[in-house]
């Protein structure tokens, strides 16, 4: 029987209720991470790959994070930069998905409009610009 309970990690065996309020998660479930787990299967359909369970769960984990700011009023000063990765496949290509990633930032209190920036970028770009918006010199 797969075990879908959430006590499980490399540390060793955690109690269920550290994680039972979870928003976005667990908490939709009436605290029980198991039927929040066999929910991301049901929503992979048949498509169990650890890929597209993967997938789900970073979804649901960023839209945790995302109403936990939201909940304890810390979303506006908040920083979220979401990057994806190339992907094995495409890694190393010339083709579209090796030369181009999207990237996204949320941080209201930035005054950013939402926009496509066409130039390049590298990833040696991002610490810089996060410690001056921090006023980290």
């Amino acid at each position: 029987a797969l075990d879908l309970s959430c006590g499980n990690t490399p540390e060793g065996i955690l109690p269920e209720s550290d994680f039972s309020d979870i928003p976005e998660m667990t908490r939709n479930f009436g605290g029980s991470c198991a039927a929040y787990r066999a929910d991301i299967r049901s929503r992979a359909k048949s498509r169990t790959i650890n890929r597209i369970l993967g997938s789900i769960w970073v979804d649901d984990a960023v839209g945790a994070i995302y109403k936990t700011l939201e909940e304890t009023g810390q979303l506006r000063d908040t920083i979220i930069l979401w990057q994806l990765d190339h992907g094995i496949e495409a890694k190393g290509t010339l083709f579209e998905g090796g030369i181009r990633i999207p990237q996204f930032i949320h941080y209201p209190a930035g005054g950013f409009a939402a926009k496509t920036f066409p130039g390049l970028v590298s990833t040696v770009d991002i610490a810089p610009t996060i410690f001056e918006y921090a006023g980290v010199p």
